[in-house]
């Protein structure tokens, strides 16, 4: 169906993506939502997967830890550009390089952008509520102005350094990219109680789902502990694959994995090999040639 087919009937759905319930979006909207919807002057369908995961880790990460999700805060450490695709009406959010939102993030959602659904709201008033897009948001690029920090924002999530980065070492003299305080994992979003937890899905009561939800998924365990441990385990299956192959003299590591990584003084210069010259198949190798070295002329001195 294209954009402009039922115009009739317009007022009675709303599009999604399916990827978009994939990377944990429940309806309805939880209010923190609503109101970076509103901040950013975008609708549901104008986010890609993963600015979606950026949204709920950070809503997440400060209801598990009883903060209030400032839109404020959110925009301060997110960049708004264009996506490819969708009638230039695509948006994503790219986390500022000092800041982290989510543990592990998938890099691309293959087919995405084929996969969509109409669903119906109970009111036409929602349906016309969450249908709504915008292809001018006012804070587009780096150097559009931000809103003013409200003081609660500012004193329990930018000045604590909530969502900032620090270094861990590891065993072998290199250090991985740690957040400083819990943030989740993106397969959380697949539970229904975890979201239930964070007000983010109705499925169970918020009292009752932060008493079933498993505590490994909570700031009971340490991020930057999580994160150490899987970046232990991809590194040994990492090892496990070459030693399958025969060999480690071709060492390939994910884009994603090389980047949690800061290695000191690590020399990454090439080193040029000349092409053995042979003669025909099965002969030896053929004597490298001698190249006379230049002699001054006597009659010229």
């Amino acid at each position: 169906m294209a954009w402009d087919d039922d115009i009739d009937n317009a007022d009675h759905y709303i599009v999604y993506y399916e990827a978009v319930i994939e990377a944990g979006l429940r309806f309805p909207l939880y209010t923190g939502i609503r109101k970076i919807l509103k901040g950013y002057d975008l609708g549901v369908w104008q986010l890609t997967p993963n600015l979606w995961v950026n949204i709920l880790s950070y809503i997440t990460a400060c209801e598990l830890q009883n903060i209030s999700p400032s839109f404020s805060a959110f925009a301060h450490m997110h960049y708004l550009s264009k996506a490819p695709g969708g009638h230039g009406a695509w948006y994503t959010l790219s986390t500022l390089p000092q800041y982290l939102m989510s543990l592990d993030k998938v890099s691309k959602w293959s087919g995405w952008k084929d996969k969509f659904y109409l669903i119906s709201s109970p009111t036409l008033r929602h349906n016309r509520t969450l249908r709504w897009y915008y292809t001018e948001p006012t804070l587009l690029g780096r150097k559009c102005p931000l809103p003013e920090l409200s003081n609660k924002a500012r004193e329990q999530i930018m000045e604590p350094g909530l969502f900032e980065t620090t270094t861990e070492p590891m065993g072998d003299g290199t250090h991985i990219i740690v957040p400083k305080n819990w943030i989740p994992h993106p397969d959380y979003f697949k539970d229904e109680c975890f979201l239930s937890a964070c007000g983010l899905s109705l499925m169970f009561p918020k009292a009752d789902a932060l008493k079933m939800v498993d505590p490994a998924k909570t700031p009971a365990k340490s991020a930057a502990l999580l994160r150490k441990e899987a970046a232990i385990a991809r590194k040994a299956a990492i090892k496990a694959k070459e030693s399958k192959k025969g060999g480690d003299s071709v060492k390939r590591v994910p884009r994603s994995f090389s980047k949690l990584f800061k290695r000191q003084g690590e020399d990454l210069g090439l080193r040029l090999r000349r092409p053995l010259e042979r003669t025909l198949p099965g002969q030896p190798l053929l004597p490298k040639p001698v190249v006379p070295r230049p002699v001054a002329n006597p009659l010229l001195q």
